[in-house]
């Protein structure tokens, strides 16, 4: 698809929700029996160093948690990869292996700004074995639940 821009943290804390996060959320909850294990959360990355903690991506209003059967979680994965770039996905944590295979554990991300997955071979997005999905959306989409409406009713023809 495309390569674009990693947004990360570089947006800093949300002081409120963003819709558009809120409407994702309850699309993919919906459409792949998903639960929300939640968006916000101001806090460092776990593992971050103390003295200079980096903050979570959950801070900003951006990262939604999704829990769900391995099925449901494939299905999820797969459909926010094919649709990636109409959705503004940014990142997606493949915790379990369930949508890549990883026989060290260490589950697999999706990142935008390579537009491929990496396999890890060691802690690099933590939370090993998570039954999980952690998906990064971009600003535009986080901001504007009309837009997150109208990629949803683009990719379901209706």
């Amino acid at each position: 698809m495309t390569i674009r821009p990693y947004t990360g943290n570089k947006d800093g804390p949300h002081p409120q929700p963003r819709e558009g996060t809120t409407v994702f959320k309850d699309y993919c909850c919906y459409l792949f029996g998903m639960t929300s294990l939640g968006i916000y959360a101001n806090r460092p990355v776990k593992g971050s160093p103390s003295k200079t903690p980096v903050l979570s991506v959950h801070a900003t209003w951006r990262a939604v948690d999704l829990s769900g059967k391995s099925n449901a979680r494939y299905q999820l994965i797969d459909f926010l990869f094919t649709h990636r770039d109409i959705l503004g996905i940014e990142e997606i944590h493949d915790y379990a292996g369930t949508y890549k295979n990883n026989p060290k554990g260490w589950g697999a991300g999706y990142r935008c700004d390579r537009d491929e997955w990496k396999v890890y071979d060691k802690n690099t997005i933590g939370s090993k074995g998570a039954q999980w999905v952690h998906v990064e959306l971009a600003p535009l989409l986080a901001d504007h639940p009309d837009v997150v409406h109208h990629a949803f009713k683009t990719i379901m023809g209706a």
